[in-house]
């Protein structure tokens, strides 16, 4: 487990990155490689977005933060203000799509 806090870090006023030790921590649990921005083309279908969530082998940026946005709306998060890692991929992919969900409800109409 981890605390927000120690997800970000704060290099100046204007830029903020994510912990890569959290990065990490999730790759080691989930036993999936983490994908960056920078490697958005997909060199393998098995890494597709498009592929069902138990047969992905790799996660995003964004898969991490939105399993992080559910969690943390859930009643464990508010109790222990923790966000705990999970090592099986079917919980993972589940808490990513209610977090997507979540931070697209947000999302105000343009």
């Amino acid at each position: 487990s981890f605390t927000l806090d120690f997800l970000l870090n704060k290099q100046t006023q204007e830029s903020t990155t994510v912990n890569t030790e959290v990065i990490k921590m999730f790759s080691d649990h989930l036993g999936l490689f983490f994908i960056g921005d920078q490697e958005s083309e997909n060199v393998c279908f098995a890494n597709s977005i498009e592929v069902r969530p138990e047969y992905r082998q790799s996660f995003r940026l964004i898969d991490l933060l939105d399993y992080i946005y559910a969690f943390a709306h859930s009643y464990v998060f508010k109790e222990s203000q923790k966000i705990m890692l999970t090592s099986e991929t079917d919980s993972f992919w589940k808490l990513v799509k209610i977090g997507s969900r979540l931070r697209k409800a947000q999302l105000p109409d343009i």
